[in-house]
């Protein structure tokens, strides 16, 4: 956790990609200036993957995002509101979440499957998030193809840790289970009338991250979700807090508000 220089205006919970282990993809320049910028970052680290299931456990990401839910609702619950901030403007941080690749989906299923839109002001989602059109990536679609880490990660939360799922084997008669899970198909809330959802992709990303990313944010404006933005910034990184634009694209994002 890093506190703000200066009074506080809020606090930025920033969700990891990949396994959310460890603190890959954090860049100290971006949390020196979020803090400079008056936010206090609090970065969630699992110390075990929070999409990973039991061995032979058929869990799915979607029940396995209550981890990541949890989390956030703590964060806000103990940190934010202790902060005693007055309340900024719709769609202003406030009460804010970050997260690039898996930790985009970690906000996704948060929002729409656990009902946290009520308290976040704003959540930026940069490189994902990849658990949109999860069927689409398994079955080796063109444009959404996971490579073989990720179908990896996908079939952590069905019970395969060591190889050998169904995302991995491009199995068909999975489609149906994958539909339940994905960000974009499997129910729950989509239009988000006090959040602002701002997405933000890389153009020479070299991963199909953006393109399930685009799924949800297509999902969210098909439900009328009103401040839906999406920003694509030059470059070609994944890890979009790696870029000077990046960091900056972000930045502006988290300062922004519904009426900017």
């Amino acid at each position: 956790m890093t506190p703000p220089a200066g009074a506080p205006r809020g606090v930025v919970a920033i969700l990891l990609g990949g396994k959310g282990v460890g603190f890959t993809g954090v860049n100290r320049m971006f949390v020196s200036q979020l803090a400079t910028d008056g936010f206090e970052v609090v970065i969630v680290s699992w110390e075990d993957p929070w999409l990973q299931a039991a061995r032979g456990e058929d869990v799915g990401p979607a029940r396995l995002a209550c981890r990541s839910a949890t989390a956030i609702k703590w964060i806000h619950d103990n940190l934010y509101e202790r902060l005693g901030v007055p309340r900024a403007a719709l769609g202003a941080c406030g009460f804010c979440l970050h997260g690039n690749s898996g930790g985009a989906t970690q906000i996704g299923y948060s929002l729409s499957l656990y009902g946290l839109g009520s308290i976040v002001d704003a959540a930026v989602l940069s490189g994902g998030p990849p658990h949109a059109a999860i069927a689409k990536g398994c079955i080796r679609e063109r444009g959404y193809a996971y490579d073989n880490i990720s179908a990896g990660i996908i079939d952590l939360s069905y019970g395969f840790p060591d190889g050998g799922g169904p995302c991995e084997k491009h199995d068909k008669s999975f489609q149906e289970r994958w539909n339940q899970d994905s960000l974009d198909t499997a129910g729950g809330t989509y239009k988000f009338p006090q959040t602002r959802v701002a997405f933000v992709f890389v153009s020479g990303d070299p991963t199909v991250g953006p393109a399930h990313g685009r799924d949800y944010q297509a999902k969210l404006e098909a439900a009328h979700s009103p401040y839906v933005t999406i920003r694509t910034i030059s470059g070609q990184s994944h890890t979009i807090e790696e870029l000077p634009l990046g960091r900056a694209a972000l930045e502006n994002a988290l300062l922004g508000s519904a009426r900017s």
